[in-house]
Protein backbone atom coordinates (compact mmCIF):
# COMPACT_ATOMS: atom_id res chain seq x y z
CA UNK A 1 0.00 0.00 0.00
CA UNK A 2 1.65 3.19 -1.22
CA UNK A 3 0.54 6.44 0.30
CA UNK A 4 1.02 9.83 -1.33
CA UNK A 5 2.64 11.23 1.82
CA UNK A 6 5.41 8.58 1.58
CA UNK A 7 6.20 9.72 -1.96
CA UNK A 8 6.19 13.35 -0.84
CA UNK A 9 8.70 12.52 1.88
CA UNK A 10 10.90 10.59 -0.57
CA UNK A 11 10.82 13.47 -3.06
CA UNK A 12 11.73 15.97 -0.33
CA UNK A 13 14.98 14.06 0.07
CA UNK A 14 15.58 14.01 -3.69
CA UNK A 15 15.27 17.79 -3.99
CA UNK A 16 17.62 18.39 -1.05
CA UNK A 17 15.06 19.13 1.65
CA UNK A 18 16.08 16.46 4.18
CA UNK A 19 15.29 18.91 6.98
CA UNK A 20 11.61 18.91 6.01
CA UNK A 21 11.57 15.17 5.25
CA UNK A 22 12.71 14.37 8.80
CA UNK A 23 9.98 16.42 10.44
CA UNK A 24 7.21 15.73 7.90
CA UNK A 25 4.47 13.56 9.42
CA UNK A 26 2.06 13.59 6.50
CA UNK A 27 0.11 16.77 7.10
CA UNK A 28 0.20 20.10 5.31
CA UNK A 29 0.92 22.02 8.50
CA UNK A 30 3.82 19.86 9.59
CA UNK A 31 7.34 19.72 8.29
CA UNK A 32 8.10 23.42 8.53
CA UNK A 33 7.32 24.22 4.91
CA UNK A 34 3.67 24.20 3.90
CA UNK A 35 4.60 25.61 0.47
CA UNK A 36 6.89 22.64 -0.21
CA UNK A 37 4.25 20.10 0.80
CA UNK A 38 1.48 21.75 -1.26
CA UNK A 39 3.71 21.91 -4.31
CA UNK A 40 4.82 18.30 -3.99
CA UNK A 41 1.20 17.22 -3.63
CA UNK A 42 0.42 19.13 -6.82
CA UNK A 43 3.45 17.50 -8.50
CA UNK A 44 2.29 14.02 -7.48
CA UNK A 45 -1.13 14.57 -9.02
CA UNK A 46 0.39 15.99 -12.23
CA UNK A 47 2.75 13.02 -12.64
CA UNK A 48 0.04 10.48 -11.78
CA UNK A 49 -2.25 12.09 -14.36
CA UNK A 50 0.41 11.88 -17.08
CA UNK A 51 1.24 8.26 -16.29
CA UNK A 52 -2.40 7.13 -16.30
CA UNK A 53 -3.45 9.13 -19.37
CA UNK A 54 -0.55 8.21 -21.60
CA UNK A 55 1.33 5.14 -20.39
CA UNK A 56 -0.53 2.99 -17.85
CA UNK A 57 -4.28 3.26 -18.49
CA UNK A 58 -6.65 2.08 -15.78
CA UNK A 59 -9.22 -0.12 -17.52
CA UNK A 60 -12.64 -0.24 -15.86
CA UNK A 61 -15.67 -2.36 -16.76
CA UNK A 62 -19.00 -1.07 -15.56
CA UNK A 63 -22.61 -2.10 -16.13
CA UNK A 64 -24.89 0.91 -16.48
CA UNK A 65 -28.66 1.29 -16.86
CA UNK A 66 -29.56 3.57 -19.76
CA UNK A 67 -32.31 6.16 -19.32
CA UNK A 68 -33.84 7.70 -22.45
CA UNK A 69 -30.86 6.56 -24.51
CA UNK A 70 -28.42 8.80 -22.61
CA UNK A 71 -25.62 7.88 -20.23
CA UNK A 72 -24.04 10.89 -18.55
CA UNK A 73 -20.38 10.66 -17.61
CA UNK A 74 -21.28 11.71 -14.07
CA UNK A 75 -22.95 8.30 -13.66
CA UNK A 76 -19.65 6.48 -14.23
CA UNK A 77 -17.84 5.15 -11.16
CA UNK A 78 -14.58 6.87 -12.17
CA UNK A 79 -13.72 9.84 -14.39
CA UNK A 80 -13.62 8.73 -18.03
CA UNK A 81 -10.59 9.27 -20.24
CA UNK A 82 -11.45 7.04 -23.23
CA UNK A 83 -14.40 4.75 -24.01
CA UNK A 84 -13.00 1.47 -25.35
CA UNK A 85 -16.18 -0.50 -25.99
CA UNK A 86 -19.90 -0.64 -25.31
CA UNK A 87 -21.81 -3.94 -25.35
CA UNK A 88 -25.31 -5.04 -24.34
CA UNK A 89 -26.25 -7.66 -21.73
CA UNK A 90 -25.56 -10.46 -24.23
CA UNK A 91 -22.11 -9.20 -25.19
CA UNK A 92 -23.22 -7.77 -28.53
CA UNK A 93 -21.57 -4.57 -29.71
CA UNK A 94 -23.74 -1.49 -29.19
CA UNK A 95 -23.41 1.50 -31.51
CA UNK A 96 -23.03 4.73 -29.59
CA UNK A 97 -22.29 8.41 -30.08
CA UNK A 98 -20.10 10.49 -27.79
CA UNK A 99 -20.90 14.01 -26.69
CA UNK A 100 -19.04 16.31 -24.32
CA UNK A 101 -20.96 15.18 -21.21
CA UNK A 102 -22.65 11.91 -22.21
CA UNK A 103 -22.98 9.09 -24.68
CA UNK A 104 -26.13 7.99 -26.47
CA UNK A 105 -27.12 4.46 -27.51
CA UNK A 106 -30.15 2.25 -28.20
CA UNK A 107 -30.02 -0.16 -25.27
CA UNK A 108 -31.51 -0.41 -21.79
CA UNK A 109 -28.45 -1.82 -20.02
CA UNK A 110 -24.87 -1.67 -21.24
CA UNK A 111 -21.42 -2.89 -20.24
CA UNK A 112 -18.89 -0.12 -20.82
CA UNK A 113 -15.17 -0.78 -20.92
CA UNK A 114 -13.24 2.46 -20.47
CA UNK A 115 -9.92 3.94 -19.47
CA UNK A 116 -10.34 5.93 -16.27
CA UNK A 117 -8.40 8.96 -15.10
CA UNK A 118 -6.57 8.99 -11.79
CA UNK A 119 -8.63 11.09 -9.42
CA UNK A 120 -7.00 13.86 -7.38
CA UNK A 121 -5.31 12.36 -4.33
CA UNK A 122 -4.63 13.91 -0.95
CA UNK A 123 -1.63 13.25 1.28
CA UNK A 124 -3.20 10.47 3.35
CA UNK A 125 -4.64 8.60 0.38
CA UNK A 126 -3.28 5.69 -1.60
CA UNK A 127 -1.74 6.60 -4.94
CA UNK A 128 -4.36 4.76 -6.98
CA UNK A 129 -1.64 3.73 -9.44
CA UNK A 130 -0.83 0.27 -10.74
CA UNK A 131 1.80 -1.73 -8.86
CA UNK A 132 4.08 -1.80 -11.92
CA UNK A 133 4.58 1.96 -11.53
CA UNK A 134 7.48 2.17 -9.09
CA UNK A 135 8.10 4.76 -6.41
CA UNK A 136 11.34 5.77 -8.10
CA UNK A 137 9.49 6.65 -11.32
CA UNK A 138 6.90 8.74 -9.51
CA UNK A 139 9.44 10.48 -7.27
CA UNK A 140 11.70 11.38 -10.21
CA UNK A 141 8.71 12.89 -12.01
CA UNK A 142 7.67 14.80 -8.89
CA UNK A 143 11.23 16.14 -8.45
CA UNK A 144 11.32 17.30 -12.08
CA UNK A 145 7.97 19.09 -11.73
CA UNK A 146 8.96 20.68 -8.42
CA UNK A 147 12.28 21.99 -9.75
CA UNK A 148 10.53 23.38 -12.82
CA UNK A 149 7.94 25.17 -10.67
CA UNK A 150 10.76 26.75 -8.66
CA UNK A 151 12.71 27.89 -11.71
CA UNK A 152 15.59 25.48 -11.19
CA UNK A 153 15.82 24.61 -14.88
CA UNK A 154 19.06 22.61 -14.85
CA UNK A 155 17.85 20.47 -11.93
CA UNK A 156 14.46 20.08 -13.57
CA UNK A 157 16.17 18.80 -16.72
CA UNK A 158 18.29 16.38 -14.69
CA UNK A 159 15.25 14.90 -12.92
CA UNK A 160 13.23 14.87 -16.15
CA UNK A 161 15.96 12.80 -17.82
CA UNK A 162 16.01 10.36 -14.90
CA UNK A 163 12.20 10.20 -15.02
CA UNK A 164 12.15 9.45 -18.77
CA UNK A 165 14.86 6.76 -18.41
CA UNK A 166 12.96 5.10 -15.55
CA UNK A 167 9.75 5.33 -17.57
CA UNK A 168 11.44 3.62 -20.54
CA UNK A 169 12.81 0.91 -18.24
CA UNK A 170 9.39 0.34 -16.68
CA UNK A 171 7.70 0.13 -20.08
CA UNK A 172 10.37 -2.26 -21.37
CA UNK A 173 9.77 -4.57 -18.39
CA UNK A 174 6.05 -4.84 -19.18
CA UNK A 175 4.72 -7.74 -21.24
CA UNK A 176 4.68 -7.04 -24.97
CA UNK A 177 1.43 -5.52 -26.16
CA UNK A 178 0.52 -4.38 -22.66
CA UNK A 179 1.15 -0.75 -23.49
CA UNK A 180 0.52 1.44 -26.48
CA UNK A 181 2.68 4.57 -26.54
CA UNK A 182 0.80 7.89 -26.58
CA UNK A 183 0.08 9.58 -29.87
CA UNK A 184 2.31 12.58 -30.53
CA UNK A 185 1.41 15.57 -32.67
CA UNK A 186 3.92 16.42 -35.36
Amino acid sequence: MRLVKDLIKKTMRLVGRQDCAESYDGSLNNGGDEYLVKNLLYCFNAVADELVRHYFPKTVRQTIDVNDGNVYFTSFAQPVNVINSVTDENGNKVEYELYCDHLTCNATKILVKYAALNEYRGEDEQTGLQDCIGEKLISYGMAAEYCLINGECSLAELWENKYRLELERTLADMPKGANIPPRRWV
